[in-house]
């Protein structure tokens, strides 16, 4: 009760292209912000693209005021199918897909552009004062809405960034200007920190990953599966996350396994990845499509151990892996361009002692947003 006797005065708004109930990490990235601050008693303001999901139950429970504003105008936001924290699959247009494929030669970040735009209009309106501004990219497209925003205000704020993304020099001069405008970036890894060189005093780039309340979450009793079973929990993506060499190496095996995947089946990609090795794989592909994270970390905690697919770009380690550590089961990690197989055989015989991962002070939701509340704290300092 302390903490919301002394912010219950303090507003802060977040804004995230993502939000509950979808699944993904900046979804998540932004529901555990969201609603650690609501307990801590600040007027909590969050916007969002507009979807088809009620939050009335969670806007009286987590002490939240959730807008929704227009995704776009030609690429709306998919709605949101319940249970699923997914939008429903579905074809596009002919019209559409030749209006995408030139959102993404104009601007980098495709189909999202439009959100940026609204979010400019969502904006242009008064807006009230505001404490904290947390914006939480990716994509860059919600730092570019609240960069607006924040030329009329005098908020702290912070750009939170799930991961850096490559981009033509132009870009990044656009990148550079709107950050300026940005009191703090915060990133997961010192990886993805060493990335804004150039773009933002490092000084100001923090380290600040996941966090969630770990009371929410319940795993199961582990017991040896009989054939070895692992798995994966996540998308598949052409560019940075491609687990062709991965799927040939197991589909050269002769050992039998359980391979468990939990996906977003509609994603085109990922779906091609499951379609053609189903076929090479047969029962040793368990294929179920997305669930919520308490129900995908209690199946996890079931499997001998969990399969991690780092970005190609990138050497840092992926957000998913503190839901892998919640499932208290051994990681094995790898690259699409870097498959250690002897390791995983090892793995394969049970051998993975010392891969668990370990979790820190910062994946406790709680000392995520105090961390936050220290770096605003140190701006009005005058720090």
């Amino acid at each position: 009760m302390a903490d919301k006797q002394r912010h219950d005065t303090r507003r802060i708004l977040i804004v995230s292209y993502f939000f509950h109930p979808e699944i993904s990490p900046r979804a998540f990235r932004a529901f555990e912000l969201a609603r650690e601050f609501g307990r801590r008693g600040y007027l909590v303001d969050v916007v969002i693209p507009d979807n088809n999901f009620d939050y009335g139950e969670i806007e009286k429970k987590e002490g939240l005021k959730i807008t929704k504003v227009p995704s776009g105008i030609i690429f709306r936001k998919q709605n949101i199918e319940a249970g699923t924290g997914k939008g429903p699959a579905g074809k596009s247009s002919a019209l559409k897909r030749v209006a995408a494929q030139l959102l993404k030669t104009i601007f980098i970040e495709g189909t999202t552009s439009e959100f940026f735009l609204r979010l400019w209009h969502y904006f242009s309106a008064d807006q009230p004062e505001y404490d904290l501004v947390i914006s939480i990219g990716l994509p860059f497209n919600v730092h570019l809405g609240v960069w607006k925003m924040l030329k009329n205000q005098k908020s702290i704020a912070f750009a939170d960034y799930g991961d850096s993304f490559a981009a033509p020099a132009l870009f990044k001069k656009l990148e550079k200007k709107v950050l300026k405008r940005f009191d703090w970036i915060l990133v997961p890894t010192e990886s993805v920190r060493q990335c804004f060189k150039g773009l933002k005093d490092l000084e100001r780039v923090r380290i600040l990953p996941q966090g969630l309340r770990f009371d929410d979450f319940k795993t199961a009793k582990y017991s040896p599966n009989s054939p070895i079973s692992f798995a994966y929990a996540g998308s598949f993506y052409e560019d940075l996350r491609d687990p062709t060499p991965f799927f040939d190496f197991l589909s050269e095996l002769k050992k039998d396994f359980r391979f468990h995947i939990f996906a977003n089946t509609s994603h085109p990609f990922t779906r091609s990845i499951i379609e053609k090795y189903q076929v090479r794989l047969g029962d040793r592909l368990v294929v179920r499509d997305l669930v919520p994270r308490a129900e995908c970390i209690e199946e996890l905690s079931r499997m001998d151990f969990i399969v991690s697919q780092k970005n190609l770009n990138a050497d840092d380690r992926p957000s998913k892996l503190i839901d892998y550590a919640l499932a208290k089961r051994p990681v094995f990690i790898y690259s699409q361009s870097s498959i250690d197989k002897e390791l995983f055989m090892r793995f394969l015989e049970r051998e993975f002692e010392g891969y668990f991962v370990e979790l820190n002070r910062f994946h406790h939701i709680e000392n995520v947003v105090a961390e936050i509340e220290n770096l605003a704290d140190a701006i009005r300092g005058g720090d």
